[in-house]
């Protein structure tokens, strides 16, 4: 009860490595993906980049979703909360919970990678905004500046994805790669 259950794709009345088959898309995007504009008017200038991926999936992984390959959960666990809110239990005995039983020990059952694993990682990031602001010549002349322009910038400030447990541009398995710092920045441009 609560194990992930798998198909004899074969017809041969065992589930082993006969019955494995391909599933899912690439973890490499087939579709690579970016757009942006442009806009001004009257000293105020703003501008945007999107980029995205698409027809891309992963079989995501790691202890912190299946829980521990050794030892005991008790010792060697961290899970995600989501994890531990969504999985089956006596008490949530919904066939269709996110995520599988855990067990105090290794589950070889559960740690197998099949469709129960799979996710679409395809995604449409903001990559970069900004928002300027350039004074009139008339103010900036008086200052003896031939342009003063304050503008403020932010990279990777938003995505948009199917998939929330963790960045869906990095590794399938968590934290083997650091996630995409948002960042915000506030400037200005002179120029004499």
């Amino acid at each position: 009860m609560g194990d992930i259950k798998y198909k004899d794709i074969n017809g041969d009345g065992s589930i082993d490595a006969n019955d494995y088959v391909p599933i899912g898309r690439s973890h490499i995007p087939e579709i690579n993906y970016g757009f942006g504009f442009s806009a001004g008017w009257k000293g105020i200038d703003i501008s945007a980049f999107f980029q995205g991926v698409g027809n891309v999936t992963r079989i995501i992984g790691g202890s912190s979703l299946r829980g521990t390959t050794y030892g005991s959960i008790l010792v060697n666990g961290q899970l995600f909360a989501d994890v531990a809110d969504h999985r089956w239990t006596l008490d949530n005995p919904d066939p269709k919970a996110l995520y599988p039983r855990l067990s105090l020990a290794y589950n070889q059952n559960n740690d197998q990678s099949s469709s129960f694993w799979q996710r679409d990682m395809s995604y449409l990031r903001l990559k970069n905004a900004e928002l300027g602001y350039t004074l009139p010549k008339q103010t900036t002349q008086k200052l003896n500046i031939e342009t003063l322009r304050f503008y403020l910038q932010g990279l990777n400030l938003i995505t948009f994805s199917k998939f929330k447990l963790w960045d869906p541009e990095l590794s399938t398995n968590y934290g083997t790669i650091y996630p995409q710092m948002t960042t915000i920045n506030f400037g200005l441009n002179i120029k004499f």
